[in-house]
């Protein structure tokens, strides 16, 4: 990743992040290297630092968006018995691995768990029934 101050990226045995700090309009660097449970704790707390800006993350994804770094076919794990200790909302929780970010966490209220199901249902057929429905 690169910005005007910032420039990120695994060293060259991919054993670590190396992070570049650009100081004093960027004559000087600070630099970091992070193995893999330090990098995992940086974008945890870069991620609980975000959240709590006044300005919020957008509500709604734009409908050209393109995903940086889409995970195909991610593990996940449900549980109507593991919600967030934390969050006063009965539902269920969803975990989902995610390759660079790690496994990120949702409460899903019971509504919108059924409705996602649903979707999922609908959505979900398997390329066989698209082509024999194109063939009736």
């Amino acid at each position: 990743m690169f910005s005007k101050h910032i420039r990120i990226g695994p060293d060259s045995t991919r054993d670590a992040v190396v992070m570049n700090l650009l100081i004093n309009g960027g004559t000087n660097a600070v630099s970091a290297r992070l193995p893999a449970t330090e990098a995992d704790a940086l974008i945890a707390g870069l991620g609980s630092a975000r959240a709590a800006l006044n300005q919020p993350v957008e509500p709604d994804l734009d409908s050209c968006a393109r995903p940086e770094l889409a995970v195909v076919d991610p593990a996940w794990r449900a549980s109507a018995d593991n919600v967030a200790p934390a969050s006063d909302v009965e539902g269920v929780s969803l975990a989902i691995r995610h390759s660079g970010y790690g496994w990120l966490w949702f409460v899903l209220p019971h509504e919108e768990a059924r409705a996602l199901g649903q979707w999922l249902i609908e959505n979900a057929g398997r390329p066989d029934d698209a082509a024999a429905k194109a063939a009736e």
